[in-house]
């Protein structure tokens, strides 16, 4: 009897503070998510500080070009949103936004220089986030596919040329879907401070704050396969494997929250013509404006090349 007692007593323990707080967090990690605005970032994040200036620019310059707000339809029936820049072009670049956050934060200064280099714009908000439907993001999972219903919405306005810009979440995504884009139209792939997988990024963030994750792993990977038919294990080094379409990496080596040794690994994957950039002392998703022209040169000598 006393060992049925202190069983039940560590199964309600283990329930407790193990499987309840993995649902919790499951919830928190994969719920809709506020996007954060360029004003706000402006006030509270540090690491943007030094570009902010550029980042407003960006964003106002964008703004007078007349964006066009438009939508497809996903996969699985989600009303996806964008925001369409007409420059009279058959390039297009199509740009996926980071987790929480949005285009106006992630890309004002890459969105400007595109235009100039003669690029139509789609801006993307990603599903559950900002504009676009859907209460669940998948941290990349889905927005592979997403991606490639974008590219197929690019190509029905004319694009005969297209580039992706993927950053951190938005990067992952292209990175699990490299091997799904036609190479007769997607002609290279940006994929800046993308993680791998999202399992291996999210014990990144439990050994941060110092949560159990070999624990806690089991139960979110199980609810997300339940609740979202997603296995958050997928690792974009298969598709990188199978990849056609050329890929530019870009990653900031003091980078605390992707680590770079994930860019590494992923340009290690890739079997389709490739380049990386890495920025010495960058952080997360400021890797290509801390990296300036030489960044700004890396990355469209790739992409000239391979339009």
């Amino acid at each position: 009897m006393p060992f049925v007692i202190a069983a039940a007593a560590l199964i309600l323990l283990y329930i407790i503070f193990i499987i309840g707080p993995s649902i919790v967090a499951f919830h928190f990690i994969f719920s809709r998510m506020t996007s954060v605005k360029l004003d706000d970032v402006s006030k509270a994040d540090s690491r943007y500080t030094p570009f902010i200036p550029a980042m407003i620019e960006g964003r106002d310059f964008i703004a007078a070009q007349n964006p066009e707000e438009v939508e497809i339809t996903s996969n699985d029936g989600i009303t996806l949103a964008a925001d369409y820049v007409e420059a009279g072009s058959d390039r297009t670049a199509i740009f996926l936004h980071g987790y929480h956050s949005d285009a106006g934060v992630n890309f004002p200064i890459q969105g400007k220089m595109f235009y100039e280099a003669g690029f139509n714009l789609i801006l993307v908000d990603q599903r559950a986030h900002a504009r676009s439907g859907g209460n669940r993001s998948t941290l990349g999972v889905l927005e592979g596919g997403d991606a490639v219903k974008w590219c197929e919405y690019a190509a029905s306005r004319g694009a005969g040329k297209i580039v992706l810009y993927g950053l951190s979440m938005g990067a992952s995504a292209l990175a699990l879907a490299a091997d799904r884009f036609d190479p007769e139209t997607v002609r290279a792939l940006v994929v800046d401070c993308g993680f791998a997988s999202p399992y291996e990024q999210l014990i990144c963030e439990c050994k941060r704050r110092k949560l159990p994750w070999r624990l806690m792993m089991v139960w979110i990977r199980l609810a997300a396969k339940i609740s979202l038919g997603i296995d958050i294990k997928k690792s974009s080094t298969e598709a990188l494997a199978n990849s056609r379409v050329p890929v530019f990496f870009i990653h900031g080596t003091a980078d605390a929250t992707v680590p770079v040794e994930q860019s590494k690994k992923n340009y290690e994957a890739c079997a389709a013509r490739k380049g990386i950039f890495l920025t010495e002392g960058a952080a997360h998703t400021v890797a290509f404006p801390a990296g300036g022209e030489a960044a700004k040169s890396a990355m469209f000598s790739f992409i000239n090349e391979n339009l």
